[in-house]
Order: structure tokens, then sequence, then C-alpha cells
């Protein structure tokens, strides 16, 4: 193996070893290792250059891992462009229905990460935390986000994700699933009901860099689902998009 073939395959591994962290931490030394297939003598160079750049926290009581404050550090610095234009479309689409609005990124189609929000100012609310990553398995952000991938990407990925039932509405059959996704890419809008957490509804869009195929982030609304009727879904969802065509429509000047 040469040695760019070399470096090719350790950055493989240790983006592989935060994705793996992303979606099932805290994890073992022993756990990580099998979870990539490598040998713990490896797992155990990249999990501590890792560390010692903050990247990852080792529990000393537990001796096991999670991500660490640089993570957060890189997703406040995110595309300071897309943040920028996109939050004050968020703070009127909050002001104007009391509810809280977040803006994600999609890190490899199979995870995305939030990087902006907007919280209700009503004292029962559904909050996310910035820097949070989440795999797109379930829920109206990871539909989003997975539906507005490559067509060979979004098979490889759902033949690929896990679909635990976090909640009794999660989808869980694999082609009821990709059938959902294209009528997602055909509306531009994804609902879900209770899919990954109980008592939310989240309505979710995508926003457009520079083509219809070019979209690496979303807009979600988060509403608890006893402050919204059924009938009255499609109108939020009408004023997310709105609001998404004109952040992308900005992005796009």
């Amino acid at each position: 193996m040469s040695a760019k073939e070399s470096g090719s395959l350790i950055a493989q591994r240790t983006l592989q070893v935060l994705l793996i962290l992303q979606e099932n931490q805290p994890l073992s030394l022993s756990q990580i290792a099998e979870e990539i297939n490598i040998s713990r003598t490896a797992a155990y160079r990249i999990v501590s250059t890792l560390t010692d750049m903050k990247f990852l926290v080792k529990d000393n009581d537990t001796k096991k891992y999670k991500l660490g404050s640089m993570i957060l550090s890189l997703a406040n610095s995110i595309d300071l462009n897309i943040r920028s234009t996109a939050l004050p479309f968020m703070e009127k689409l909050s002001k104007d229905t009391q509810e809280s609005v977040y803006l994600s990124m999609s890190l490899d189609s199979s995870h995305y990460i939030f990087i902006e929000g907007k919280e209700s100012p009503l004292p029962l609310r559904w909050s996310a935390q910035i820097g949070e990553s989440l795999p797109t398995d379930a829920g109206s952000v990871g539909k989003a986000h997975l539906s507005f991938s490559k067509p060979a990407v979004i098979e490889e990925i759902v033949n690929e994700l896990k679909l635990r039932p976090y909640t009794s509405n999660t989808i869980t059959d694999r082609e009821a699933l990709l059938a959902e996704l294209q009528e997602i890419r055909k509306k531009e809008i994804a609902i879900s009901k209770g899919e990954r957490f109980e008592g939310v509804i989240g309505i979710s869009a995508p926003i457009f860099e520079n083509t219809k195929t070019d979209t690496a982030f979303v807009l979600s609304m988060f509403i608890p689902d006893n402050r919204i009727k059924d009938e009255d879904i499609p109108s939020y969802a009408n004023k997310l998009l709105e609001t998404t065509r004109a952040i992308s429509a900005n992005l796009q000047m």
C-alpha cells in the first residue's frame, strides 16, 4: 500500500469513528474497534489523537468515549453564509407561528447536524441542541435530508440503515420509507408525527443553494402535538415552504 493510500485509509477510519460515535455514544475502545473492524491498537491510535484534539472525551470511570467540545466548535463555524442568511427568516417564521425553527446540515446523507435554531417563546416547546448529530433514519429532518440525496445514495443508505423503532410511529419498512422519500422529493416537504420523538410534529423542507438537486441544508419546525390539529399542518407547511424558498432565492442571488 502506498503512503497516499495509507493516509486515505487512516482518514476514512478516523471519520468512521466520529460517525459511529454520533449514532452510538458512548463506546469503549473495544466497541469502536469492533464497529469499524480494526485492531484495538489501530483504534487506540485514532482515538488517542481525536481525544488529544478534543474531538473526543474519555470518561475515566467507564473508560468509554463520546464526542467532545471541538465537534460543537466546528458546528458553530459551519457555513456562516447559510446561517447568517437564514437566521432573519427563521426568526420571522418562529415569531409568526410561535414555534421552534431549526436549521440543519447533512453530514454524509446518513447523518445531519443542527447548526442554528430559534426556539418557541412558549413554555411548552421542542428544543434541539446545536451541534447535535442524528441519523437520517427517522423524523421529518432525516427524511428531508435523505430524500434530496442522489437516487443511488438513497437506496444504498436505506439498505444500510438499521430502521429502529424509536416510537410506534417510526417507519421501519424499507419499501415504505423509499416510497415516502419519493413523495417528499416531489412535494419538497417532509412531515413526521412522533416518528423519532413522542409528542412532537416535525415539518421540514430543503434549502437549495444553486439547483434543485444542490442541497445540504434543511429548515424545520417542531410543534408539540397537543398544540396543532391535523387539518392545520398544511398551513404550517406552506409557511415553511415560503420561508425556505425565500432563503434559497437569497442564497442564489
